[in-house]
């Protein structure tokens, strides 16, 4: 048994069982002889020697002795020290490097960012084109970038009002330039006109006077280009006015009809949105044809505002002259001949964007209707809604 114990032992050196007299019981060097005395003299260079007493009553006072080269423990601990150095270096170098390319990384990624975020500040709206990564610094570029979309979006929408703002404004300015164009001190004509007409009453030709009384008002309300906007019942009047005078020149040869309805007699519109389309139905529609001709004018109010509806049975729009003109508003053409109706539009979509409709309907020989719906301001849609019910 104790052979058995003695040799499964794991040492490297020599181990000795001594009795109370030191004398050797079982050794594993081969040297030293069983019976003799132990001695602390060996082959070993550099010996590390231990001893372990019993202490159980059978073997009292043996001892177990082991004898170990110094050197070789050295050695190993040598080896195991170059291996724990180059663990502890790995293990420190590896890390190290890693989080020094994370940071790098992450530093490089927050820059670029932020060098982005300064071009986006001087108002250079393109998106960031780095982002591959999906964790938090992909993210943020993500979002950036939906942000920079969003900008663009708003800042095309500003941008693309303001220019259609300064584009209807300046052509509401080009209509003011053509009509100041044609006045030549117009006070002094509306003066003159109020003295031929004053003349004419006391000549008792009141028929005269009174055409000339409608000159003048129309006249009056062409020189108030800072009333941006009147109410319908001013607009009718001057309506009123204009087909009193047609109906002296041409005679039998025009009748006309004008239906309001009252409840829109405080509706506010642009200033002279509809007098100019008498105007041309008049003119270009009735004057030219042989025979009587009509002019039915209707003012109606609808769901969400007014329809204004004027009817001739004159001569009509050539279909390619329709064309040409529908196209021209359309596209925003520069004025040309049709300079009434392009300026009631321009000025019409200054006011109401795209909520306002005209619509042109002509057939030659057979005549023109002029729609037009305006929205009502919110302020008098729910009162209008009120008076409806």
């Amino acid at each position: 048994m104790l052979n058995d114990a003695i040799h499964n032992v794991s040492i490297q050196g020599e181990l000795y069982l001594l009795d109370a007299e030191d004398r050797v019981l079982f050794t594993t060097d081969q040297n030293h002889r069983e019976g003799t005395i132990f001695t602390e003299n060996t082959d070993v260079k550099e010996p590390y020697i231990t001893r372990q007493m019993f202490t159980d009553q059978y073997i009292a006072d043996w001892s177990v002795v082991t004898v170990v080269d110094e050197s070789i423990y050295r050695a190993e601990l040598s080896d195991s020290t170059k291996y724990i150095l180059l663990l502890g270096l790995m293990n420190f170098i590896l890390p190290a490097f890693l989080i020094i390319y994370l940071s790098r990384s992450f530093h490089s990624r927050l820059n670029n960012i932020l060098d982005h975020t300064r071009h986006i500040e001087k108002k250079n709206f393109a998106e960031y084109p780095h982002v591959r990564s999906k964790d938090e610094i992909g993210q943020l570029a993500n979002q950036i970038n939906r942000m920079t979309r969003k900008m663009n979006e708003l800042f095309n929408e500003v941008f693309k009002a303001n220019l259609e703002k300064k584009e209807l404004a300046l052509r509401e300015k080009e209509a003011q330039l053509s009509a100041l164009q044609s006045q030549i001190n117009p006070h002094f004509l509306f003066n003159a006109l109020e003295t031929i007409r004053m003349r004419s009453i006391m000549k008792d030709e009141t028929e005269t006077a009174l055409m000339i009384e409608n000159m003048a008002g129309i006249f009056r309300n062409s020189l108030k280009w800072g009333s941006n906007w009147v109410t319908v019942l001013d607009e009718v009047r001057l309506i009123q006015a204009f087909l009193e005078i047609q109906g002296y020149r041409f005679g039998e040869r025009l009748t006309y009809h004008v239906y309001v309805d009252e409840q829109l007699a405080d509706f506010e519109i642009p200033n002279l949105s509809f007098l100019p389309f008498v105007e041309n139905a008049s003119l270009h529609g009735i004057e030219p044809k042989k025979g009587t001709g009509n002019i039915d004018i209707s003012i109606t109010k609808t769901a969400l505002g007014l329809r204004f509806v004027i009817e001739d049975d004159g001569v009509g729009i050539p279909e390619s002259r329709l064309i040409r003109l529908q196209k021209e508003l359309q596209d925003g053409a520069t004025m040309g001949e049709n300079v009434g109706i392009e300026n009631i539009y321009y000025r019409l979509k200054l006011y109401y964007k795209d909520q306002f409709r005209m619509k042109i309907e002509s057939e030659e020989g057979i005549g023109t209707t002029v729609t037009i719906d305006l929205p009502m301001q919110d302020s008098k849609l729910q009162a209008y809604l009120k008076v409806s019910d």
